[in-house]
């Protein structure tokens, strides 16, 4: 697993409500997300920030690049929106995402 999909995923399954879902047994979705953070912290280095792992973007067939910040932003921003979300219990939804999200840099 890569360190910025687990954090995309983990975005896209809580802005989704997964952790509330109630297609998924009690309890199996909220595990779901506690293993990714989990994977997410024990990723992090004693210096805060999270490895390169791999480049980020690709065009022209030939032309990669690294967006070096992906790393770092993207973690953060799953880990603190899982805090709200499943461990305090907050109603998180798109609209009150949409004036706290962070900006990212161009």
């Amino acid at each position: 697993s890569h360190i910025v999909n687990t954090a995309w995923a983990m975005l896209a399954l809580l802005k989704g409500s997964y952790h509330r879902s109630r297609n998924v047994a009690p309890g199996v979705a909220a595990q779901k997300l506690h293993r990714a953070a989990r994977y997410l912290m024990q990723k992090q280095q004693p210096n805060g920030d999270w490895p390169q792992q791999h480049i980020s973007g690709v065009f022209n067939r030939n032309c990669m690049i690294t967006y070096a910040n992906y790393r770092n932003i993207f973690p953060i921003w799953a880990l603190g929106l899982y805090r709200r979300a499943v461990l305090l219990g907050e109603d998180i939804n798109v609209e009150t995402l949409h004036h706290r999200q962070p900006k990212l840099p161009c």
